[in-house]
């Protein structure tokens, strides 16, 4: 098993050396925003470390789940404390899921239909909070935020009478509603780091250019090998060139960009990429097959 901890700004530490992360989906960077960490020491301070008995009885968590209403322009939303919570949740009510990274929002059928927004909240959408807010078609939106707020926690949205139905009954820590209270207010202020990724991103898709890869909506890039081997061999000499990769899945690896992400930053990225195609493993990189 990896251990990674984060460094300052595009940065993790891992296995004693310091690499230049590009696995984080902290796209504006709000996991170490210094006033978001604040707002979880305040709450700390304020409520402690527990957890309430229920959302029932958190009146922060209840307000917190209105503003993100709000924002999202649904009538009600649920707070939960992991994505994987919302997906059995989701799953139980026999919900149609459709990702708004890699798909358009279809027209709604038979049956409920939900969006998930995991990868577009924070970057895309009114104010920031996502492809789906303020829109219709569908019966709920859904979503991690650990990419776009940078915390731990996800969302159900919709109308009152579905998320009333969902019977969910799970408090997040103070810690976590004081720091998801504070990324929501900065979000919609945060065009500048927006514009930021969408420059990142243009940068990515042009580097991309000479390789079978696939550039998706949110800020990421797939690169996709023959075989695990041979993303875990790219994967090892990007990490020897101190460029760290979340490891593959199966036979893939992507590339995230973030608003921390600088001109230099994407230039060591570049000169990675270049001297790997000089190597042994230029093989592999011929062998890279574009996503259906």
């Amino acid at each position: 098993m990896e251990f990674v901890s984060p460094a300052d700004g595009p940065y993790i530490t891992t296995q004693g050396k310091k690499c230049l992360d590009f696995s984080s989906c902290d796209f504006l960077g709000l996991a170490q925003h210094p006033e978001v960490k604040k707002a979880a020491i305040k709450y700390t301070l304020k409520y402690g470390v527990g957890l309430p008995v229920s959302p029932l009885g958190s009146a922060p968590q209840q307000q917190l789940e209105s503003k993100l209403a709000q924002f999202l322009g649904t009538e009600a939303t649920i707070l939960l404390p992991s994505y994987n919570e919302a997906l059995e949740i989701l799953t139980n009510l026999k919900a149609t899921i459709v990702s708004s990274e890699t798909h358009d929002i279809p027209k709604k059928k038979s049956g409920l239909l939900c969006i998930d927004d995991s990868f577009m909240f924070g970057i895309a959408g009114e104010n920031g909070f996502g492809a789906a807010a303020h829109q219709s078609g569908f019966d709920l939106i859904c979503g991690s935020l650990s990419n776009g707020a940078g915390c731990s926690g996800a969302f159900i949205a919709g109308s009152k009478k579905t998320v009333s139905s969902l019977n969910s009954s799970q408090p997040l820590s103070f810690p976590t509603i004081g720091a998801l209270d504070s990324a929501f207010s900065f979000i919609p202020e945060m065009d500048q780091e927006r514009e930021t990724l969408v420059k990142n991103c243009r940068w990515l898709q042009k580097l991309m250019k000479d390789l079978p890869a696939k550039m998706i909506k949110s800020p990421k890039a797939i690169l996709e090998f023959k075989s695990a081997k041979e993303a875990s061999q790219v994967r090892q000499f990007l990490s020897d060139d101190q460029i760290y990769l979340a490891p593959p899945v199966g036979n893939t690896l992507y590339i995230a960009m973030t608003a921390l992400h600088t001109p230099d930053d994407l230039d060591q990225l570049t000169v990675s990429l270049k001297k790997m195609s000089e190597t042994d493993l230029a093989l592999a990189m011929q062998s890279l097959t574009p996503t259906p």
